[in-house]
């Protein structure tokens, strides 16, 4: 039997907190081994935090000021990718897909930092707005993700068997499956155990 490292990778889409939940319900309370960030969601995270993701580095300083004035533990690295703002981190990693906004370097990380099973939270690289608490978007503004989401078709044969995604998107119709889920699939009890 093998032993799975299972990594929970935050986003900062508004589904973030409901993904999450969802998770839990389907996975068991606390799942997770690792938590990678990705930009200011880190910020609201209240729980443990590993690892900390960005490729905008220079932000981590408010970042972690914001973090710590709402009280929530300490203990976390932050990384980005080699050549980009590096004196900023703590870590410089190289980024193995090359792209995907920060969500995918936050999966680069949680790889780097030994998971063998990684669940996307808030990363449905869809055009939605920012969880509420956000203070770094405007409240309500769709992010847009076309750009990226390339990155994440190009490298989807490589990401589908380690990554899977809870990422969901509300509309006028109810919860329905996003990009992330539909190219890397949602995740089990028994996938995350190493089925």
């Amino acid at each position: 039997m093998t032993t799975e490292t299972k990594a929970l990778v935050l986003g900062g889409a508004e589904c973030v907190w409901d993904d999450i939940d969802e998770s839990e319900r389907l996975l068991g309370p606390e799942w997770w081994d690792i938590v990678v960030a990705a930009n200011d969601v880190g910020c609201h995270w209240p729980k443990q935090l590993d690892a900390w993701a960005s490729l905008h580095p220079n932000k981590f300083r408010d970042w972690t000021k914001l973090r710590a004035s709402l009280g929530h533990p300490n203990g976390y690295q932050t990384f980005t990718r080699r050549g980009s703002g590096q004196k900023h981190a703590d870590v410089a990693v190289t980024h193995r897909f090359g792209g995907g906004a920060s969500g995918l370097l936050a999966v680069t990380v949680a790889l780097h930092l030994g998971a063998t099973r990684v669940v996307l939270c808030g990363i449905p690289m869809e055009k939605v707005p920012h969880f509420a608490e956000s203070e770094v978007h405007v409240r309500g503004r769709p992010w847009r993700p076309d750009a990226h989401r390339r990155k994440w078709k190009q490298h989807a044969a490589e990401l589908s068997g380690t990554v899977r995604s809870m990422s969901r998107v509300y509309g006028p119709d109810g919860w329905r499956s996003s990009f992330t889920r539909n190219l890397l699939g949602a995740p089990s009890p028994e996938w995350l155990a190493g089925g």
